[in-house]
């Protein structure tokens, strides 16, 4: 069965739609709210991360210039190994010719020596000889 409004109800309609709006409003306050909140957690967060990203930044810069540095060292350093390397190089070949040259002249040497020790040879048998040619003239001088 119908009932027909009476006062007190229409009374009350109207006051809903007042609540329902003012809970809306409030809602919307609320929102506003929560969404200023995140956007200044945002914001410090962007700031946090911009100042870790600056001092990233001035540290790559320092390795980038290190880098350069290192890079030129290690030309320097290139460029002093080749030429001692040069220099070791050359040196072995000296050392080398070197070790000819006394390779050849240790054979001279040697041949040298032999001659050297074939000559006196010759001369203690010629010494012997003379001795024995010496001891025979003086035998017959003597006569006997």
């Amino acid at each position: 069965m119908g009932r027909l409004p009476q006062e007190r109800d229409v009374a009350v309609a109207p006051l809903s739609r007042a609540n329902k709006g003012c809970l809306f409003l409030r809602c919307h306050a609320r929102e506003d709210r929560c969404i200023a909140d995140e956007q200044g957690n945002f914001v410090r967060q962007w700031d946090s991360i911009l100042a870790k990203l600056n001092v990233l930044d001035e540290q790559v810069k320092a390795d980038a210039t290190r880098l350069d540095e290192q890079k030129k060292m290690l030309e320097t350093h290139g460029l002093m190994f080749q030429a001692r390397k040069t220099q070791r190089d050359e040196l072995i070949d000296q050392v080398r010719t070197a070790q000819d040259k006394a390779g050849v002249e240790q054979a001279n040497l040697a041949k040298l020596q032999q001659q050297l020790f074939d000559l006196q040879r010759e001369i203690a048998a010629a010494r012997v000889e003379n001795e024995n040619l010496e001891a025979s003239i003086r035998s017959k001088e003597l006569g006997r």
